[in-house]
């Protein structure tokens, strides 16, 4: 029989008989070769040879084998040795079935071995013989001889196949280690390039502050030469507007001079010489010019310092800290600090640079960065949308909790809603803005510049667009009575939880 067959017949009705066939001790040693599929058949029982004849470990057999095909073929090569005289009888051309030639077989191997060989024969007429075996008359009190036991030979091919599996599973372990001392390296390899990659990351990030503050100072210079165009235009046309009134030629001023002279001579000789000369009124007294008033003094406050007092104009400092000059804060409160032992004059200086809009809490307290959301701030009010006035309320609310630095980020796009663009501009060039590229979000630099810079970002904005902002503390701001301040904490992400 072709052996492609044997998968189809070992499937159906023929593995109950390769399994009669084997020797009980074969199919155990076979078996436990596959450690797995051991513990499935024999779950419960004690992998022995008594165990193979218990209903359940039969029923497991024949349910678990078909699954397996090189367990199969190891039985199916085990009985070819075991019952080789058999097949030899069966294969020989002079050998034709019938109950008085195949009586001596069963007696000798048994019927479940004769039925099985019968079924993989070569010849039409032996496979016919397989399913009448079991009805014959002959056959019926003939009681079926034991299955051979294992011969030596049989006994050595099996170890040399437990040997060579060995050496396999031996080689498939060192395979194992190998790999796995290949996976470490790798994993070490992938650990130093994700280093690499950070600390890339890093330096990208502050090339791009840079190659981002650079482009916003070239713009700005643009802008301001833009204005200085146009101011140069408006000159000329003014210039060319104007109507040019030639200078008088020397020739008729001349003329006119001497014929004003002629008119007096006449004048003074149709007087009587007994008449004297009118003598002129004195000149009424010039009323003085009003005074002009002289400008009110800058308003200054004064503070020690490590070289003497010194004198802080308000406005200047105010604008100043608009521009997040660290230094000169730093100046105002080392001053303010040497005035411990001078309360009277510490509560005065605050006082005047409070009404001026510089609020104690960034003059004397803890102080932390903070990112503003220009254009949601800008535009949060529904009735009132694009005011500038907002942005600068903003910033004296973070002020009053402590916040310093204030970086106030706008769109580009906040130019076309806002109320004062001009007034926009101008804040931007003068650095008390900053304005991002047109076409681009200010989400990722608000978040990216709250990251670098361990700040708070205000905004009522959720972004839920950008997972970055899940991992910086966010504050909303809040209007009551068409004044902005510094609201409450976003939901969960705070820094109490990071």
């Amino acid at each position: 029989m072709p052996a492609g067959d044997d998968a189809h017949d070992e499937k159906s009705a023929a593995l109950p008989l390769l399994l009669n066939a084997l020797p009980n001790r074969l199919l155990l040693e076979v078996i436990k070769g596959e450690e797995r599929v051991a513990r499935i058949i024999f779950q419960g029982f004690a992998a022995r040879v008594q165990s193979l004849a218990l209903p359940a470990v039969r029923a497991r057999l024949e349910r678990e084998l078909p699954k397996h095909p090189q367990i199969i073929a190891a039985l199916t090569a085990c009985w070819r040795e075991a019952y080789a005289p058999l097949l030899a009888t069966l294969a020989d051309e002079a050998f034709h079935p019938s109950p008085e030639t195949l009586a001596p077989l069963v007696a000798a191997h048994g019927e479940p071995a004769v039925q099985y060989a019968l079924r993989r024969a070569d010849r039409e007429e032996l496979r016919a013989w397989a399913d009448r075996l079991a009805r014959m008359p002959l056959l019926e009190a003939t009681s079926p001889a034991p299955a051979p036991e294992t011969d030596s030979a049989v006994t050595g091919a099996l170890r040399r196949q437990l040997a060579t599996l060995d050496g396999r599973v031996r080689e498939l372990h060192a395979a194992l280690k190998r790999a796995e001392r290949e996976r470490e390296l790798t994993a070490q390899g992938i650990s130093a390039l994700e280093r690499q990659l950070s600390a890339a990351g890093e330096l990208e990030a502050l090339l791009r502050r840079q190659v981002d503050a650079l482009e916003a100072q070239l713009d700005r210079e643009r802008r301001r030469a833009k204005r200085a165009e146009d101011d140069a235009d408006a000159l000329r046309r003014q210039l060319r507007e104007r109507p040019v009134t030639p200078p008088p030629a020397p020739d008729a001023t001349i003329a006119d001079a001497v014929a004003l002279l002629r008119h007096g001579l006449e004048r003074l000789q149709a007087v009587a010489p007994d008449t004297p000369p009118p003598i002129p009124p004195p000149p009424a007294p010039k009323t003085p010019a009003p005074a002009r008033k002289a400008a009110p003094p800058e308003e200054t406050v004064m503070l020690p310092g490590p070289r003497g007092p010194r004198a802080f104009p308000i406005a200047a400092l105010l604008t100043a800290l608009r521009r997040n000059d660290a230094a000169i804060l730093e100046r105002v409160r080392d001053g303010l600090a040497r005035l411990a032992d001078q309360p009277a004059k510490e509560n005065g200086a605050l006082h005047k640079l409070a009404k001026a809009g510089i609020p104690a809490a960034v003059l004397t307290g803890p102080l932390r960065p903070a990112v503003v959301d220009g254009s949601n701030v800008a535009n949060m009010s529904r009735q009132a949308r694009g005011k500038l006035e907002y942005l600068e309320q903003i910033r004296r609310s973070a002020w009053a909790e402590g916040y310093f630095p204030v970086l106030i980020i706008v769109d580009a796009s906040l130019r076309h809603q806002i109320d004062q663009p001009d007034a926009l501009m101008r804040m931007v060039d003068d650095g008390l803005l900053t304005m991002t590229e047109p076409g681009t979000s200010a989400d990722p630099v608000l978040i990216r510049e709250a990251q670098t810079r361990g700040a708070v970002l205000i905004t009522n904005d959720r972004m839920d667009d950008w997972p970055d902002a899940k991992t910086v503390e966010r504050r909303k701001a809040a209007i009551a009575h068409g004044v902005v301040r510094v609201g409450s904490f976003h939901g969960a992400h705070t820094w109490r939880e990071r």
